[in-house]
């Protein structure tokens, strides 16, 4: 904790008692805070870190606590509003409650507290039910959470639109300087592009709020087997295509084949397809048919890949230790033609197309 923090306990006591309508929303009668704990600081990383906050009160005669947790790093306090827009139009169901938020004088740092999510991550639920080959015990979540996405960006209609052919262009120049395809590599992906492009066939495509790090170490699931979306920063980035929150969530749920044989192809393939009947839902979006979906995957898997996000390339940030043991898959993926590693499309694209000729899109 810097110095420009080391009168944060008194500021964060002051951030509670003066924010206890919004943290204690159910209790009605008096409400006094006997204490706030401040623990050690967790994750660190670069400018960002995060610690767990315990508040000590007495209510009706009786002494409890709850616990929030504060996530420290610089303009974070400007996601507060954005997303007490969203807890309101979603009912709480997305994103853990937030409570306050506060910026250090000389703007080094701010912090925004949410509620306590007890659980644990997405990916460690996955680690530990693949050992026990139960992993359709996740089915239920990951629909929960593909339905979450979803309704997160139906939330806010969009104003704006992203015109196709210059995102295709672009996507075709991070092909050409990449240093991750060999020549006769980029001729195929290129081909690959060209033919997609011509299958998107639309214009324009409208814009919406995006999350850019829907990942499964970002999703908890509470005790109760609600899950929830954590780690908001990104977006405070400008609006995107929704494409991209799939995108980049199907390809990190890829990844997780690094743990094979652990984690199998065929687990993975049943948990996309269970996120996509959840985010599908009755209709696709954007009027787009199944073919489509699959088109702009395909480009936004190419542009996650080679840096044409808001994020590093992620062929440069797979360096972990067991990262290597999928990245040839990954490239292999798009050197071949596919949106993601399993099959799971074709069987969306068959359940999908009578609902989207009834609809008429």
């Amino acid at each position: 904790m810097g110095p420009e923090l080391s009168d944060f306990p008194s500021v964060v006591r002051d951030l509670v008692l003066g924010n206890k309508a919004r943290i204690f929303p159910d209790i009605h009668g008096s409400i006094d805070i006997l204490d706030v704990e401040l623990g050690r600081p967790r994750f660190i990383r670069d400018d960002r870190y995060h610690c767990r906050v315990t508040v000590h009160y007495r209510s009706d005669g009786s002494t409890k606590s709850m616990r929030m947790w504060l996530k420290f790093r610089p303009q974070l306090h400007t996601l507060l509003p954005i997303l007490d827009a969203y807890h309101e139009r979603l009912s709480g169901q997305v994103f853990p409650k937030t409570y306050f938020a506060w910026c250090a004088p000389n703007e080094n740092t701010a912090v925004l507290a949410t509620a306590y999510v007890r659980g644990a991550t997405l990916r460690s639920r996955l680690l530990t039910l693949a050992a026990l080959r139960q992993t359709f015990r996740l089915f239920p979540i990951f629909r929960s959470n593909g339905t979450k996405m979803r309704r997160f960006h139906d939330a806010f209609a969009g104003a704006e639109s992203i015109e196709v052919a210059p995102l295709v262009d672009s996507t075709a120049d991070l092909i050409r300087e990449t240093a991750y395809f060999a020549t006769s590599e980029k001729a195929s992906v290129r081909a690959h592009l060209e033919r997609y492009a011509h299958i998107l066939a639309v214009r324009t495509l409208p814009t919406v709020q995006v999350h850019n790090d829907w990942i499964l170490r970002n999703i908890m699931v509470a005790a109760d087997g609600v899950d929830y979306v954590i780690d908001c920063d990104s977006m405070r980035a400008q609006t995107n295509l929704r494409w991209l929150d799939v995108a980049y969530f199907l390809l990190n749920l890829d990844s997780q084949l690094k743990w094979s044989p652990l984690v199998t192809a065929e687990m993975l393939a049943d948990l996309g397809r269970e996120f996509w009947r959840g985010y599908a839902g009755e209709f696709l979006p954007d009027k787009l048919t199944p073919e489509q979906v699959i088109a702009i995957l395909y480009i936004l898997r190419l542009r996650c890949l080679l840096g044409g996000t808001t994020r590093p390339a992620y062929f440069k940030v797979m360096g972990g230790r067991f990262d290597h043991r999928v990245l040839p898959s990954l490239k292999e993926s798009v050197v071949t033609g596919r949106a993601v590693l399993s099959d799971l499309w074709q069987y969306d694209m068959t359940e999908m197309r009578p609902i989207m000729e009834v609809r008429g899109a």
